[in-house]
């Protein structure tokens, strides 16, 4: 009778009020970030050289379970590449150092996996990018280049959060990201690459007034599940 009990309330707690997943799911972690893109290109079998440029953007995750998550970005991300004096590229030999600079709006569909010690939370991540042509420069010794509208690529990364405050976090993090198709109207192909190292905050919005019963009951009777063990059931 005893055990019955236990496994009857057991059930109780995890389907009638929700497991602790549930309750986190009422809050949608949100956040802003950015960094510095080392971007770079591959040119058909030549590999360009590293431009520092920057992007930011905003965050928002949606809660799988405890460990999993979908984590949707929105970007301004400057990418490019550089290339050295002498080098041939696109049918032209450049003269002196030129750079590539075109800017995108991207968004990244991202599955993320995390863990939490304590405050201190590692994940990684990864997944798919769609990034729209803003505009794009080309210094004044570079061949002229014709961007397409659309690049797409896979973006990977980890890092960690560290929580501040009690719905406040700083994250850390590193990526990389690989063009998956070519970026140029051209015979030529171009592959758009880059390494983002990002610095971030992470905000967890409140749940919404029809959900805030909801998690107090959840509060109260996971509390009382846990008090179970006091209680002489042997």
């Amino acid at each position: 009778m005893k055990v019955l009990l236990r496994s009857m309330m057991l059930v109780w707690v995890l389907t009638g009020c929700g497991h602790r997943h549930d309750y986190r799911a009422l809050y949608h972690p949100v956040g802003f970030q950015g960094g510095i893109n080392l971007a770079s290109a591959r040119v058909n079998n030549t590999q360009l050289d590293k431009q520092q440029r920057y992007m930011f953007g905003q965050n928002m995750e949606f809660e799988l379970n405890d460990y999993f998550a979908i984590r949707q970005e929105t970007w301004f991300a400057q990418k490019g590449a550089a290339v050295a004096d002498g080098v041939n590229v696109l049918g032209a030999t450049v003269s002196g150092a030129q750079t590539f600079s075109p800017d995108y709006i991207e968004v990244d569909a991202l599955l993320k996996l995390r863990f939490d010690y304590w405050g201190l939370k590692p994940y990684v991540l990864g997944g798919p990018y769609l990034a729209i042509k803003e505009k794009s420069r080309t210094s004044s010794g570079a061949p002229t280049v014709d961007y397409t509208a659309f690049d797409f690529g896979a973006s990977i990364g980890a890092g960690f959060e560290i929580d501040v405050a009690r719905s406040v976090a700083v994250s850390i993090g590193g990526r990389y990201s690989l063009g998956l198709t070519n970026a140029i109207r051209s015979t030529d192909r171009w592959t758009t690459q880059g390494i983002q190292i990002l610095l971030g905050f992470e905000f967890n919005l409140r749940p919404d007034r029809k959900n805030v019963k909801a998690a107090r009951r959840y509060v109260r009777h996971y509390r009382e599940f846990k008090d179970l063990d006091e209680y002489d059931l042997k």
